[in-house]
């Protein structure tokens, strides 16, 4: 691997997570994020994109390529939030890691390139035929770590972050970030940081004598879990251990 990761590995290890109804065949209901495989049939996400509750006949699932064009999906099972209270989550998957990612000791440098694939911006559309459908549109980035600092979070209040130097739409939350010429997860990706810098102030036209607007320019960063905060994530699916030494046990 990885300076350039050949799509059809990634796409066994970083995987779409869908709301289906236990139906035969399964029925899609929703598209939620993004999540990746480390480890012994242990999948990695953030907590927002599990969240919801489900109805009776309702559960998450990983779509799977199981033959090129024909997917599967394998149900999510003992998913919970970070037992620290982070946006992070774990579940249990009848599937065992590729490309045998792994996490690092320490967290990376200001500067440090990354990449990142995921299934932002996952298009759905219905027909007469087969009900709803969605389009898999697995999306490759890269950039570089700008800062780590804490953002202030809406819901998890201050959230140690990388910055990064790339996109991340929704949908690619959940998502590994990846230093550039390893196999380490850094972080993972959770949104972004839209930053607004004003273009024109706003003033009064002299000649007419009316009120022109404040004009603002929106900056959008992407932002990611810090490596800390990955190494301590636990749950039900690393059997109560912080996930590095889980891993290693």
């Amino acid at each position: 691997m990885i300076g350039t990761p050949d799509r059809f590995i990634i796409d066994k290890d970083v995987l779409p997570i869908f709301i289906v109804k236990k139906t035969t065949p399964v029925e899609i209901v929703s598209f939620e994020g993004t999540g990746f495989l480390i480890g012994q049939g242990l999948l990695v996400s953030c907590w927002h994109c599990v969240a919801s509750s489900l109805l009776p006949d309702q559960a998450y699932a990983a779509v799977v390529e199981f033959v090129r064009g024909r997917y599967e999906a394998v149900y999510l099972s003992n998913i919970e939030q970070d037992s620290n209270g982070t946006d992070l989550a774990t579940a249990n998957i009848a599937r065992a890691s590729t490309l045998h990612l792994t996490i690092p000791d320490r967290d990376v440098a200001y500067g440090t390139n990354v990449w990142s694939f995921g299934y932002p911006l996952t298009d759905r559309k219905r027909s007469q035929d087969r009900g709803v459908q969605f389009l898999l549109n697995g999306r490759y980035v890269e950039g570089y770590i700008m800062r780590s600092f804490y953002y202030e979070h809406q819901t998890y209040g201050q959230t140690p972050s990388y910055e990064l130097d790339m996109p991340t739409p929704a949908g690619l939350s959940g998502a590994p970030l990846v230093k550039t010429g390893s196999k380490e997860v850094v972080g993972v990706i959770y949104g972004s940081n839209d930053v607004a810098t004003i273009e024109q102030e706003a003033s009064i036209n002299s000649e007419s004598g009316k009120r022109e607007p404040e004009i603002q320019r929106i900056i959008s960063f992407g932002l990611a879990h810090y490596t800390e905060t990955l190494k301590n994530l636990k749950g039900a699916a690393t059997k109560g251990l912080p996930l590095q030494q889980y891993l290693r046990s």
